[in-house]
């Protein structure tokens, strides 16, 4: 699930805003210490009409969960909220989610225009 919105400040520093939800049940936890393990990185980069990389940003999420705290994250998935630095256009914004666990990516787009 991805949402986004703008914020607009009149400073001079619009950004982007997104929420999303990634469901975590087909990535690539392992077992090590009683813990289920896994590394995800999500990036939200913001490109331009010439396909240019315009603004981005990365989180790192180290998840280290008991059986009951990975059981609640399948249920609801991770919560992530990025901002995204945007000087006034039409954008395409991509996310992605790299799983360090079994190594995938998937990727969702959409347009945005800040005005």
């Amino acid at each position: 699930t991805l949402r986004m919105w703008l914020n607009k400040t009149g400073l001079g520093t619009e950004a982007v805003m997104v929420d999303g939800v990634l469901g975590v049940r087909g990535l690539g936890f392992k077992k090590k210490d009683g813990q289920n393990v896994d590394e995800v990185t999500l990036y939200a980069v913001l490109f331009d009409h010439d396909g240019k990389i315009a603004s981005g940003v990365q989180q790192n999420h180290s998840l280290r969960l008991p059986k009951d705290e990975f059981e609640k994250l399948q249920a609801a998935g991770l919560g992530f909220h990025v901002r995204v630095p945007a000087k006034p256009g039409k954008y395409i914004l991509r996310v992605l989610v790299r799983d360090a666990g079994d190594e995938t990516m998937g990727a969702q787009s959409r347009p945005v225009e800040v005005p």
